[in-house]
């Protein structure tokens, strides 16, 4: 309600306070995320900033011309690779290093490979996907580039951008994110400029790039990032009691072919006499791609991971095209194994198809391979059964016992489930059922019942929670 809102409300104004460097200068770490490549925390890190900050005004930005490959030379960590990674390469270093799609675990270990190359301490990580870029320019209007004979749109941004940063950048100079270095600077003045008429639509733009996870924050002061957390800002994955789901995709040397797939997430839910609960998850991609094209013109090589109650088990996958095992990379020099990974790595395991099972942010993680190719549509499905059951209830349980349960007291005679969407997703359209057994009545449900299940869609970039309480 309103006190909840205005609760948040102060909340966030006493950490922007700190964020801003009020009382002493701020140095962050900014990100820029493409999510036509999508990564766990959003995706392909392509360039990165260190900003300056004190009393709200930009003292100072350093954006490397070449990128984030630009700490590669003078990065201590002799890590390896997650193993999807090595597809691409054996080392792990700071471009590949949001792996993880809570933004929290991510940014940490983006700081963690940014001071083993020597780089400044920072107070905390933003990152921002291209596709916000794009909503920003819609408000700020079309930037001249004069010095690249262009003029950059919120249509054409991430197009152009590519073009200079990938193709026609200096070879001699080797600085192809210097486009990047460039238009920032005029980004943001334009933003410390606002003219009034422009002032709420920009505000609306970044309100909807924090909703919608095209912005993400993390803070090393553990104040600041409470404040953000408590506001849905910090890209951090749910906790829930009840069923979940993320499925999150990573896109290792499939181009840019993201900007071009169509995902169709189906979700069949069935709870059993016995209260047992079995998930079929088909997720749907189809290539919009032509074969060819630059950037977009490749085969999508995608590796998938669902995110699910920890403890759930696995009982089979259709579709996984895993790549040939010769094709992930070995290091020619010796590498150690990194701490957080091997601590995800110790109670991993294969299970059915050859699926990689694991353990991470508090859920249970199945992971495999999808390839499609421009032209085509692909399904994988997962089959798998959920840690804890439905305990139907006696039929003579009161309203309150009911309600108890709901709240988390007593016997729990509900279910619920939460879908969470990944940053950097595109266009995805999720059809949820749950299906219960004929003799059940649910007395409560957040959805349209008929025939003894539920239905719902969600569309887009948003989350979905859904449920059902059982007299």
């Amino acid at each position: 309600g309103l006190e909840d809102n205005l609760n948040r409300l102060q909340a966030f104004s006493e950490a922007l306070k700190g964020i801003l460097g009020n009382d002493a200068q701020k140095r962050y770490l900014f990100v820029f995320q493409n999510d036509t490549e999508i990564r766990p925390a959003g995706g392909f890190i392509g360039s990165f900033a260190e900003v300056d900050v004190l009393r709200g005004e930009i003292e100072r930005i350093n954006l490397p011309g070449d990128g984030s490959y630009n700490l590669q030379g003078s990065l201590q960590l002799r890590v390896e690779s997650p193993k999807p990674l090595s597809l691409l390469n054996a080392r792990w270093e700071f471009q590949d290093a949001n792996w993880f799609p809570d933004f929290k675990a991510s940014a940490q270990k983006l700081l963690e490979f940014h001071a083993s190359a020597g780089g400044p301490t920072v107070d905390g990580v933003i990152a921002v996907n291209a596709r916000f870029v794009a909503d920003l320019l819609n408000i700020l209007g079309p930037v001249e580039m004069p010095s690249y004979g262009r003029t950059i749109t919120a249509e054409n941004f991430l197009l152009e951008t590519q073009k200079i940063v990938e193709v026609e950048y200096n070879r001699e100079e080797n600085e192809p994110k210097r486009f990047l270095s460039d238009l920032a600077p005029e980004l943001l003045s334009r933003i410390q400029n606002i003219e009034g008429s422009s002032f709420l639509p920009l505000l609306e733009s970044l309100k909807r790039g924090l909703n919608q996870k095209d912005i993400q924050l993390y803070f090393t002061d553990t104040q600041a990032q409470a404040g953000i957390r408590k506001l849905g800002w910090s890209g951090e994955m749910a906790d829930t009691s009840g069923d979940y789901l993320m499925a999150v995709n990573a896109n290792i040397g499939g181009g840019k072919t993201d900007a071009v797939i169509e995902e169709d997430m189906d979700v069949a839910s069935t709870i059993l006499e016995d209260g047992r609960i079995q998930n079929t998850v088909t997720i749907t991609r189809t290539h919009h791609g032509i074969a060819g094209a630059p950037f977009t013109g490749v085969n999508n090589v995608n590796y998938v991971a669902l995110y699910v109650p920890r403890g759930s088990r696995l009982i089979g996958i259709e579709g996984a095209t895993p790549p040939p095992e010769d094709l992930f990379e070995s290091s020619e020099v010796a590498l150690s194994e990194d701490a957080d990974l091997s601590f995800i790595n110790a109670s991993a395991f294969k299970g059915p198809g050859e699926t990689d099972v694991s353990e991470l942010h508090g859920k249970t993680v199945f992971g495999n391979w999808t390839q499609t190719k421009p032209g085509q549509s692909t399904s994988i499905v997962f089959t798998y059964e959920l840690p804890f059951t439905v305990d139907w209830m006696e039929t003579n349980a009161g309203f309150f016992t009911r309600a108890g349960a709901w709240l988390g007291i007593g016997n729990p005679s509900a279910h619920t489930l939460m879908i969470e969407p990944q940053s950097g997703m595109r266009e995805r359209t999720t059809q949820v059922s749950i299906s219960f057994p004929e003799d059940q009545t649910p007395v409560w449900t957040t959805d349209l019942v008929e025939n003894h299940r539920l239905e719902a869609t969600i569309k887009g970039t948003s989350s979905g929670f859904f449920g059902l309480l059982f007299e």
